[in-house]
């Protein structure tokens, strides 16, 4: 089971705790976090009052033993049941999810002066690789500015040993480093080309000094190390890159052009699609984040993965299900995911990442184009996987934040704004906006030689609640909704041609078994009995709805090169069964562009066609409750 530990600030006070736990250890454990974090609480009023009585020492003691009992008593109830692939086996130590000012990452937990060791296979060119932090539940009286955290990596065989240690300040300045306790986490590799061929002994650890003195007093489970692997460095042109641009409401650029006849430029868009593979027709398979972004990372459809409660606390994958970035990280890539969408928690979707960056809407933190480049260039001479999820268009997309000011707005475009619910004129200035972001990512990869190397794909996780269908009362699955680019850059050496094709494509879907094919790798076996590799539903595509705007809501659209199909039914999810089919709607493909006339339901003219449809949709929402019955969700609280 996926184990998430946060630190949790509670004025100050951060101890890793996790969300889930095992029955009455868990309630135990809360309620020693909560007297915790209520006598951190009057303590740490009360000290900053004049005259106030300062803690005593009986319940310095108390407080430290609820810190002790926080993290040497429970830590152990959170060890992970699933083996992390593609990281060095451990002699002595397990792995945890530690998220830190929104990085999730799989880790192991240290006490100081403790090593963590493996021994591995070194190839050839290979290097280690690791990321540290410090957990903030160390007694901070315990750790002044003065002190400094002195790491070790070793790497050993029999008669070659490589050691290097290095020193970063606790809580200040250092005289070339600046860190802050539990901040960020900080990354940094070992060349180990001079161990090829060989079997050794890789080791870390870190412990405190103040004044060259070792600090033997903060004796806890308080140092943190992700993702240690060792990797094989290729050389930048040599590596193998995929990258996935995904921007949430990103409609169709080519499809809104055609829908309102207007002009816009998008000049790196525009440059990207002649030098790639470019699908007219291209539909996301959910009409809400979750739903497509799930499809993104695993191929399958929302009634297949189930994620799709907005409302739901906790719900995860079934441990069955393996995600694009699994795949990846046991074919010996480095993954990393950043993402600035809300309730996108890491328990649901960080899974083989080695590093999943993820804030709400609106934060400051929001990532960029400059967080990506940075990833990017962490990853330059390996194999990497990037995949963002980046907000730029959602509603409301004026944001007076940090992130996004200074600003200066024209004022007839702010007046239309404040008029209407979704503005058009808006939404194509925030188009621009976002393609000169994507320029940044291009100029970068040209700039560093990774260009020529790298998959690249841009698409969206939706549309935007554009007019007329804007407040989408009647079903969530219009065009302007649905519709979003796929367009593929390959690798130079692959020799594709550019290309445009105009036939109905699943969007959301085809990335992973792209992202697999093109680098030789297979798909994972449950596929073979999946709807999306039926040729009975060949040439179609698929988008749902679920569990809105009840519960027991469902919805399916079915595009054909003729015809879009809409079924409205009811679901029982516990039961895995289909209940009633409510209403059905039959629109023609406009030819010879390919748009679906919304405005035509011919229902009443095409009996045949709409029976023939409504087999198919019901065939297919019965294969996938039954998948889904074999990968139920877990929820993750529980």
């Amino acid at each position: 089971m996926n184990k998430l530990i946060f630190q949790h600030d509670i004025n100050e006070c951060i101890v890793p705790y996790s969300h889930f736990g095992e029955g009455k250890k868990y309630i135990i454990l809360k309620y020693f976090l909560s007297l915790e974090a209520l006598l951190f609480r009057i303590l740490g009023h009360n000290a900053k009052k004049k005259n106030s009585l300062r803690p005593s020492m009986l319940i310095r003691l108390i407080l430290r033993f609820i810190k002790w009992f926080s993290t040497i008593i429970y830590l152990p109830l959170v060890k992970r049941t699933l083996n992390y692939s593609g990281y060095i086996t451990l002699h002595n130590a397990e792995y945890f999810d530690i998220k830190v000012r929104n990085d999730s990452r799989p880790s192991v937990i240290s006490v100081p002066c403790q090593f963590v060791s493996a021994r591995e296979y070194v190839g050839n060119n290979m290097m280690f690789k690791v990321g540290v932090v410090l957990l903030q539940n160390i007694d901070s009286g315990l750790l002044s500015a003065e002190c400094v955290v002195t790491t070790i990596i070793s790497v050993q065989e029999k008669n070659k040993k490589k050691s290097i240690s290095f020193r970063f300040p606790v809580n200040g300045y250092g005289t070339n480093i600046y860190y802050k306790l539990g901040e960020n986490w900080i990354d940094y590799w070992l060349d180990l080309s001079q161990f090829n061929g060989e079997e050794v002994e890789v080791s870390f650890c870190a412990h405190f000094e103040k004044k060259g003195k070792k600090i033997t007093t903060a004796n806890i489970p308080c140092i943190a190390w992700s993702a240690p692997q060792i990797i094989h460095r290729k050389g930048t042109s040599k590596c193998n890159k995929a990258i996935i641009l995904s921007y949430e409401s990103l409609t169709d650029l080519m499809f809104l052009r055609r829908m309102y006849n207007v002009k816009f430029e998008t000049p790196v868009i525009d440059e990207l699609m002649p030098q790639s593979t470019v699908y007219e027709r291209a539909y996301s398979q959910g009409d809400s984040t979750l739903g497509s972004m799930g499809g993104m990372l695993t191929g399958l459809y929302p009634s297949q993965h189930g994620i799709v409660d907005y409302f739901s606390k906790g719900d995860s994958l079934s441990h069955k299900i393996r995600t694009l970035a699994e795949i990846l990280k046991e074919n010996g890539f480095c993954t990393n995911a950043a993402t600035a969408v809300a309730r996108m928690e890491p328990y649901r979707w960080s899974r083989g990442f080695d590093s999943y960056f993820n804030v709400p809407f609106w934060s400051d933190l929001s990532p960029d184009a400059g967080y990506l480049i940075r990833l990017l260039e962490n990853m330059k001479e390996v194999d990497g996987f990037l995949f963002s999820h980046i907000d730029w268009l959602h509603a409301p997309s004026i944001r007076f934040n940090h992130k996004r000011t200074p600003q200066t707005l024209n004022v007839e475009l702010l007046a239309k704004a404040s008029e209407k619910e979704v503005s058009l004129e808006l939404y194509i200035e925030h188009l621009k906006r976002l393609d000169n972001q994507i320029g940044h990512i291009i100029s970068y990869l040209k700039e560093s030689g990774q260009y020529d190397s790298t998959l690249l794909i841009l698409t969206g996780d939706h549309g935007n609640d554009l007019p007329p269908w804007g407040n989408h009362k009647d079903y969530a699955l219009y065009e302007q909704r649905v519709r979003v680019p796929f367009i593929i850059k390959w690798p130079t050496r692959f020799g594709k041609k550019p290309l445009v094709i105009d036939k109905p494509r699943n969007a959301s879907l085809d990335i992973l078994p792209t992202i697999l094919s093109a680098f030789g790798i297979s798909m994972p076996e449950y596929f073979k009995n999946l709807p999306q590799q039926d040729n009975v539903f060949k040439g179609l595509v698929i988008s749902e709805t679920l569990m809105h705007p009840e519960r027991d809501s469902y919805v399916i659209s079915v595009v054909s090169k003729e015809f879009k199909y809409v079924m409205f039914a009811k679901i029982d999810w516990g039961r895995y069964r289909l209940k009633s089919i409510k209403k059905e709607k039959l629109y023609p493909v406009n030819q010879p562009t390919g748009d679906v006339v919304e405005s035509s339901n011919i229902i009443q003219n095409s009996r045949h066609m709409v029976e023939k449809m409504r087999k198919l949709s019901t065939l297919f929402v019965e294969r996938n409750l039954n998948f889904q019955k074999l990968h139920p969700m877990r929820n993750f609280y529980k």
